[in-house]
């Protein structure tokens, strides 16, 4: 998927009340880790939480230098660092994707396919758990 994905140009822009970043990748997300490597957590976002609103990761780049410093951060445990081409914004309640031809997307690892806009809500105490 990654080798046939066109990085040439920025495929999105991600609205975040009056700020718009252009981007090539994106994730929001309210818990870490985002996901394991082996048994391994890769933290990207170590600072999202159940208890907070969402976390918004953009890559503006997808090149081997930007993502190995940013896969080397989650592997430490220190997260993504913000840099010239990588955003990051945190406590985000409402987050819109929009771009002019369609993109892929994904929800919890499975995809549902392409589109040319997603908007995300964070509503807290929609949800309740209970740990035992």
């Amino acid at each position: 998927t990654w080798m046939s994905y066109d990085k040439s140009h920025n495929a999105f822009r991600v609205r975040i009340g009056a700020e718009e970043i252009p981007g090539l990748f994106a994730l929001a997300m309210n818990t870490n880790p985002y996901t394991y490597l082996g048994n391994r957590p890769l933290d990207v976002a170590p600072q999202a939480s159940l208890n907070t609103a969402l976390t918004v990761v953009v890559f503006q780049s997808l090149s081997l230098p930007v993502l190995s410093a940013a896969a080397l951060a989650a592997f430490r445990g220190t997260g993504v660092s913000k840099s010239r081409k990588v955003v990051v914004r945190d406590n985000v309640t409402e987050v819109e994707i929009v771009a002019d031809r369609p993109f892929p997307y994904q929800l919890d690892g499975d995809y549902l396919g392409d589109t040319s806009q997603v908007k995300m809500v964070y509503e807290p105490d929609a949800l309740g758990l209970y740990f035992p």
